[in-house]
């Protein structure tokens, strides 16, 4: 899975945490889905691989497969295999696994600091739910449109799907929003 941009520009020279009125990304006409806090994971041929970046001169681990690469950095982003029988991976048993090849967030009480607030271990599809249209959709959200609907949801952020694949984000943290929510949190 490749890294999803966000669809505003962030002011890296002002404050990271802000993105500005500057849009990159256009998201008219795709779905808007609620962007899930775990970590992702993916079904491929029955198989389970976990998100994996390789850093720059690192070798990746046997099984890794290269998704994606940064020319700056260096960086791989792939995915490795899960081993559901060794020690480091027994977690991702806590929930049933999927048989259905896809990517998936897998959220529970010890994963990610349980941000979404669960009692249980689970494997969400990612892109599964859709959210309430809350725009005109022959109109671009603004920077305020979007800051108004996260401050009024208790949701990490927003993904924008099309043809099946995901576009843009945006999260709470890109308006300087508090996330997790306390109240959520498990």
């Amino acid at each position: 899975m490749k890294k999803i941009p966000t669809i505003f520009e962030r002011d890296w020279d002002g404050d990271p945490q802000r993105v500005t009125s500057v849009q990159k990304i256009s998201v008219l006409g795709a779905v808007a889905t609620r962007k899930v806090d775990g970590t992702a994971v993916s079904v491929q041929g029955g198989k389970l691989f976990k998100r994996r970046t390789v850093k720059d001169g690192k070798v990746p681990p046997t099984g890794f497969i290269e998704v994606d690469r940064d020319d700056t950095t260096g960086k791989l982003f792939g995915w490795e295999p899960v081993f559901l029988d060794q020690k480091s991976d027994r977690m991702y048993k806590r929930a049933e696994v999927p048989v259905k090849d896809g990517t998936y967030e897998f959220i529970g009480t010890k994963i990610q600091g349980n941000a979404e607030g669960v009692e249980k271990y689970a494997y969400i599809p990612h892109g599964d739910e859709a959210l309430a249209v809350f725009w005109k959709s022959d109109v671009e959200p603004t920077r305020e449109m979007l800051l108004e609907f996260l401050s009024s949801q208790p949701i990490e952020g927003i993904v924008w799907w099309r043809d099946g694949q995901p576009i843009g984000k945006i999260k709470r943290r890109d308006f300087g929003l508090p996330w997790p929510i306390c109240e959520r949190r498990g």
